[in-house]
């Protein structure tokens, strides 16, 4: 007869396998989406060629040798997987210098305030109305003073590397996490689940976005890989102390970022209904009597209080708790608006109510509206786009999370507005992620409850489920994607099935040797297009802008008659770009470039200087010598009103990504202007000492990974 525990994963592994196929479909059909200058691929192919090349030997060699089952073959691959993936990470860290536009930078800013004496608590009296609406992000702040603090008692002033340090460590953590959770479960899936951390995109490009979404992955895969631990040892004492851990990352997921409890729900249904199933077959008798396990429960949620009691005191602790915050029923409310997403619309009527109690009743009216004028086949529509928006975006959007660099050149083709390259890549491995997700279900007809990857289907599955309630963003499934990777692992080893035999050796040394023949040949063709033929380059001296979150101001309604923006330029410049929009009226302003009080640039401005939400300027020259102040006066004339161009800004207390700061008229109050200062010249793409060094470090890291495959690299890991 079958059981309750049957139905209940049957059920689940059908609904999963569907939500796949569907999030399949949205996936292959966001795929070229986002992707609008895909045209400019075609200026430098040489380096996607490189990139596949790279990715297809990687991936042959790989292949073959975990379809040789040798233990020290997997050992070698696992070292070299994981130092590929530090090696890269390390690329994208010190290489790219983002600028931060999203609310994580006004918690940071805000947590700068406090660790520097500026604030002692939340300021509630700045013009922003972050902190006031939203009470979500307080643990958060806290955690990030505690680490600015620490910052400035080792005296380090780069922030957005150290912080991208520490984002580095949570993303390996839970990579980590997810590699011991397969390795207690299925251990032949590990260099597998390796290699797809390698090729997952997500892991790169938000490196620099510290926030909840990144610092939560390691408690995910965390209580995955304790409740795993848990399940595979005979020890009493080592199994209560894996229970006490898994409580502990909850409640930090409570006030960190909840959907860390998804994992946890799950567990928990999983051993209940094990239970229950267990109960019914009469199991053996627990070898412990009752009044030790009464003992141990009592002491585990002694200590849960505890722990709850003193997270919940930290993250009040520079956030006085407030009546005025958003409650849980916004965020149900704006994700039945529209596909889902956020609306200021929907944000200004919440603040438009003083207390919780009239939010949370204003918005229950506006879910029931909703809800009776979609009926069932409009909700049933609105939920494909919202699973086609947090889930079918491959690249969680991670092109509105960071600005251009001033680094490395080539590794702009990450992160400025040639970004359609990766983008497509981003979305081609979301797709390959949940088509072998979709194969694992099917080669063994749904997971049963016993199986050990079941609690894998039953956490994406809440978490797919959840957000369909919840408001979509792209980026709400980046702490899901490295315990669906274990999924996907599973659905490589399916499609290996379908595969008669290993992979010969000698296949793959072909596929090695034409991927360096086809880089070699393409270094010596493409020698003249990098290095002697001009192209426009951009090298920025301030670079602080965004397409989204602008606050723009207006001159007249403030009663502001004079802007003053100072800044440190660090290179020559010969342009200004200054974020702005037409008003709709016709006003004239006078704008002036100071160097120490001198005069160098003068003109005057009205809306028709608006080009793409941009005024650029093109000025003489610039060449600043170290610590020269440079100051950007903008004043509507005495004809006019000054509200023909309202000017963009943004909250900046204590940080930057340079010295000064907004002063209106005589007030100096805490904003900066949205300035970009560059020098914009024709130059070749990159020296040519710059061009030999890379080909000869791609060529040689080619070698040696050819040679660390190689049978003689064996022997010498086994002297090792």
């Amino acid at each position: 007869m079958k059981h309750i525990d049957y139905y209940f994963s049957r059920a689940v592994s059908l609904l999963f396998l569907g939500l796949l196929t569907i999030l399949c479909y949205c996936a292959g059909m966001t795929l070229n989406s986002h992707a609008t200058q895909f045209y400019k691929l075609f200026d430098h192919p040489q380096i996607f060629v490189w990139v596949i090349a790279f990715v297809v030997m990687i991936g042959s060699i790989t292949w073959y040798r975990l379809t040789n089952h040798s233990v020290r073959s997997k050992y070698l691959t696992t070292i070299l997987l994981v130092a590929l993936l530090f090696t890269l990470q390390m690329i994208v860290l010190f290489a790219l210098h983002p600028v931060q536009i999203t609310d994580a930078y006004i918690i940071r800013d805000q947590a700068a305030a406090i660790a520097n004496g500026t604030d002692q608590q939340i300021n509630y009296n700045t013009q922003t109305h972050y902190f006031i609406d939203y009470g979500n992000n307080y643990f958060f702040l806290t955690l990030c003073v505690v680490f600015y603090k620490l910052l400035n008692l080792l005296s380090i002033s780069d922030d957005i590397l150290a912080f991208g340090i520490l984002n580095v460590l949570f993303i390996d953590v839970s990579i980590w996490f997810g590699y011991r959770f397969i390795n207690c479960c299925r251990k032949d899936l590990t260099s597998t689940y390796l290699l797809l951390c390698v090729l997952n995109p997500l892991n790169y490009l938000f490196i620099h976005w510290s926030y909840t979404c990144t610092w939560s992955l390691p408690f995910m895969t965390g209580i995955l890989y304790l409740y795993a631990r848990s399940r595979h040892t005979y020890q009493p004492g080592y199994r209560w102390l894996c229970r006490l851990a898994i409580g502990i990352c909850s409640i930090i997921g409570l006030y960190l970022r909840p959907t860390i409890l998804i994992p946890t729900i799950a567990l928990l249904l999983i051993q209940s209904i094990r239970g229950l199933v267990q109960r019914k077959r009469h199991a053996q008798p627990s070898q412990h009597p009752l009044y030790c396990k009464l003992i141990a429960g009592i002491c585990l949620c002694a200590l849960w209080v505890l722990c709850f009691c003193g997270i919940r005191y930290t993250a009040h602790y520079y956030a006085p708790e407030r009546s005025g915050n958003f409650p849980a029923t916004h965020w149900l409310m704006m994700g039945l608006s529209a596909d889902g997403t956020f609306q200021l619309e929907e944000e200004q009527y919440t603040q438009s109510f003083q207390t919780k109690s009239q939010k949370v009743h204003a918005n229950l009216g506006k879910i029931k509206e909703r809800l009776m004028d979609y009926g069932i086949s409009g909700l049933t529509r609105h939920s494909l786009r919202k699973l086609a928006v947090t889930w079918g975006d491959g690249s969680a959007r991670y092109f509105l999370r960071t600005g251009e660099n001033d680094r490395v050149q080539p590794l702009t083709l990450l992160d400025s507005e040639q970004t359609d390259f990766m983008i497509v890549y981003c979305q081609a491995f979301r797709l390959a992620t949940m088509l072998l997700a979709a194969v694992s279900l099917l080669s063994k007809h749904g997971k049963r409850l016993e199986d050990p990857l079941f609690p894998v289907v039953l956490t994406v599955f809440g978490g797919i489920v959840f957000y369909l309630l919840w408001e979509a963003k792209a980026e709400y499934s980046i702490p899901f994607i490295p315990i669906l990777l274990c999924l996907s692992a599973d659905g490589v080893q399916a499609a290996q099935s379908f595969q008669h035999g290993a992979i010969p050796a000698k296949r793959v040394r072909q596929t090695m040797l034409m991927c360096l023949s086809v880089t070699i040949f393409l270094t010596l063709c493409a020698f003249s297009s990098f290095t002697v033929q001009p192209v426009t380059q951009k090298k920025y001296s301030v670079n602080v802008h965004t397409e989204h979150f602008s606050r723009f101001i207006n001159m007249e309604q403030t009663n502001i008659s004079t802007i003053s923006q100072t800044f440190y330029a660090r290179h020559a410049f010969n342009t200004l770009k200054i974020r702005a929009k037409a008003n709709g009226t016709d006003s004239n302003y006078a704008l002036t470039l100071l160097q120490n009080g001198q005069t160098l640039y003068q003109t005057n401005l009205d809306h028709t200087a608006i080009s793409d939400n941009y005024i650029t300027l093109s000025i003489p020259v610039q060449k600043p010598k170290k610590n020269t102040r440079y100051e950007l006066k903008i004043s509507a004339s005495d004809a006019s009103k000054g509200d023909g161009i309202l000017f963009g800004f943004r909250l900046s207390k204590t940080l930057g990504n340079y010295p000064g700061s907004l002063h209106l008229d005589a007030g100096n109050v805490p904003y900066d202007l949205f300035l970009q200062v560059y020098q914009e010249q024709q130059i070749p793409y990159m020296s040519i000492s710059s061009y030999l060094m890379f080909a000869g470090l791609w060529c040689s890291m080619i070698l040696l990974i050819f040679y660390c495959w190689r049978e003689e690299a064996f022997t010498v890991c086994d002297a090792i």
